[in-house]
């Protein structure tokens, strides 16, 4: 058994570390339960119906199809929307091409409509 020499210098360090510790850990504790109750609630957060990207994709037409075009969008995506926004799903704004929201509605779209 080794003999470990306590000055009384190193006793008062001892003392008063311990509650600095323990003050440590209960700061550590709190930090930790307020970043998981954050986590919880983005993760209890409903999810979007719909995912789709906030940039428009363009896909080019032959213009004289474009009634044609425009009645097909709107059976397939719905009424043309007068104030476009990010809900919005397509945006007939040129002559010769048009803006659509989501990826799979622009694939269809140049699917059936497309230059090729």
């Amino acid at each position: 058994m080794q003999h470990i020499d306590l000055d009384i210098n190193s006793m008062y360090a001892w003392q008063v570390a311990q509650p600095l510790d323990q003050q440590l850990l209960d700061e550590i504790q709190r930090l930790a339960n307020k970043i998981l109750k954050e986590m919880q609630i983005k993760l209890n957060q409903p999810k979007p119906k719909y995912k789709f990207s906030r940039n428009w994709y363009q896909a080019e037409f032959d213009p004289a199809d474009y009634f044609a075009v425009d009645k097909w969008c709107e059976e397939q995506f719905g009424p043309h929307p007068k104030h476009p926004d990010a809900w919005s799903r397509w945006w007939h704004k040129f002559e010769n091409s048009i803006l659509i929201r989501d990826q799979e509605d622009y694939f269809n779209f140049v699917l059936r409509w497309g230059k090729h």
